[in-house]
């Protein structure tokens, strides 16, 4: 299918294109960078530039979709709510996707729409739990999902979808985003006595209800995005606390994040029990439908250590597409040698030793360079080695407390996608947080040049060409 996507470089729209692309779904995102998106998002597409208030996407960007997944809207946690700042979420949303229709007016409609919305839509602070069946509430929050989901209802499409989200918890953003920091040097606790309810859903859940809205016609109309059980704010944060093996013991006061955040701060201040009746119906299974299991993965909880020991991590991802077979690609990593190549000069980086000629299960390989102007030694090991699906490297000496890092390779449309997950840590304990910041713009650095020049030197990347 043809598919287009606004708000494709968002927490959540980039796994989405990601998971529409390795379907094998063509796509089209439009985006107000298309170089900056198609760098962040990795996919072959489409990238259509489009200022979403300024009118109509380019005609020809719409011509022949499929299905819409409209998820476009300035952040509502982004900064405290002045009135240019609420202005600025409601018209990306709503004069945004009355653009986005207007486009469609002089052609076909696409048959679906996935219309993202929120639980916000719903009344806060009441004793009963809400399903879709649940009338509006009231404020600013309802007014922005109300006619967010009344001006998509005119999209024309003959099979439309709503997704009330709750709070999406996910690596690398999301709710955690500005929590993980605090619980981890264990200064997190619950938001004054914890009471309010709080309905959420783990970050792959809604992609997979993504595209199960896709392949399935019976999942139409208003969908509650939410886990079976709302849970209260302070179990959410015994949870975090759990999962980071930190206490969550300090509440943080109501009256200092409302003079900190203003009206903003009802986001975490009001509660709600909202839950979903159609999604039982329609049969949908949640891979983290129970609260410990979502936040171990989000807050990174993983066995990396050597023997399998639980390690708290930090993640790292980066994804990019070649245009040749797996088999054509796979033997370049197969060589040590080819390390030194990928790797930015800055690190004067050398493979000063290998046990075994090629790459292979057990392989050790010890590396020399110099980090910020520090000469160290690198030894790693190979594990789990599957040629043309995926390897592992597992620090086992060098500055990272732990650093695994997972090359899997992927066969789509007659190429690969090649996704590299790093889960690290580093040493110190909470102080080591200091130079996290440092250390991430080094990795990010570090993984830019490396996808430029194995696009360079083992394929060429088709969306750049």
């Amino acid at each position: 299918m043809k598919i287009l996507i606004t708000g494709a470089t968002g927490f959540v729209g980039t796994p989405l294109a990601r998971a529409l692309f390795l379907a094998g779904h063509e796509l089209v995102l439009l985006t107000r960078n298309a170089k900056a998106a198609e760098r962040r998002i990795g996919v072959l597409g489409r990238y259509v530039e489009w200022e979403p208030l300024s009118g109509p996407p380019p005609a020809e960007a719409l011509e022949g979709i499929d299905a819409v997944f409209n998820l476009m809207g300035e952040n509502l946690g982004a900064g405290r709510w002045s009135e240019a700042r609420k202005q600025a979420i409601y018209g990306s949303r709503i004069v945004g996707t009355r653009n986005l229709i207007a486009g469609f007016a002089k052609g076909n409609p696409p048959a679906l729409w996935v219309n993202f919305s929120a639980i916000g839509y719903y009344p806060v602070n009441q004793p009963e739990r809400f399903d879709e069946s649940g009338a509006a509430g009231s404020g600013f929050t309802t007014k922005v999902c109300a006619d967010w989901e009344a001006e998509a209802a005119k999209s024309g499409a003959a099979r439309q979808v709503v997704l009330r989200v709750g709070t999406v918890l996910g690596a690398n953003g999301g709710a955690l985003e500005k929590l993980l920091p605090v619980f981890k040097m264990g200064a997190g606790g619950p938001v004054g006595a914890g009471r309010q309810q709080m309905s959420w859903i783990h970050r792959d859940d809604l992609v997979a209800l993504c595209l199960a809205c896709l392949e399935d016609e019976r999942y139409e109309g208003v969908i509650n995005a939410v886990a079976p059980e709302p849970i209260s704010n302070r179990d959410f944060s015994r949870a975090l606390g759990r999962a980071l093996r930190r206490p969550s013991l300090m509440p943080a006061p109501p009256f200092a994040l409302k003079l900190a955040f203003g009206e903003m701060s009802q986001l975490v201040l009001d509660g709600q029990a909202i839950v979903s009746s159609r999604l039982p119906e329609l049969g949908f299974e949640f891979r983290f439908g129970a609260i410990d299991d979502a936040m171990n993965e989000a807050a990174g909880v993983l066995p990396t250590g050597l023997n399998g020991e639980l390690h708290v991590c930090d993640r790292y991802e980066d994804f990019c597409v070649i245009e040749r077979p797996v088999e054509e690609i796979f033997p370049f990593f197969s060589s040590p040698y080819n390390l030194e190549k990928i790797t930015p000069p800055l690190l004067r980086f050398r493979v000063t030793g290998v046990s075994t000629e090629e790459i292979e299960e057990g392989t050790t390989i010890n590396y020399a360079l110099r980090l910020r102007g520090v000469s160290m030694k690198w030894k790693t090991l190979i594990r789990d080695w599957t040629p043309n699906e995926r390897f592992v490297d597992y620090q086992l000496k060098g500055p990272y407390r732990i650093w695994n890092h997972t090359h899997t390779f992927i066969p789509v449309n007659g190429g690969t996608a090649m996704l590299d997950r790093v889960d690290y840590k580093l040493p110190l304990g909470p102080a080591g947080g200091v130079v996290k910041p440092l250390v991430d713009g080094d990795i990010q650095r570090i993984f830019d040049y490396r996808r430029e020049k194995i696009l360079e030197m083992v394929g060429q990347n088709a969306a750049a060409a």
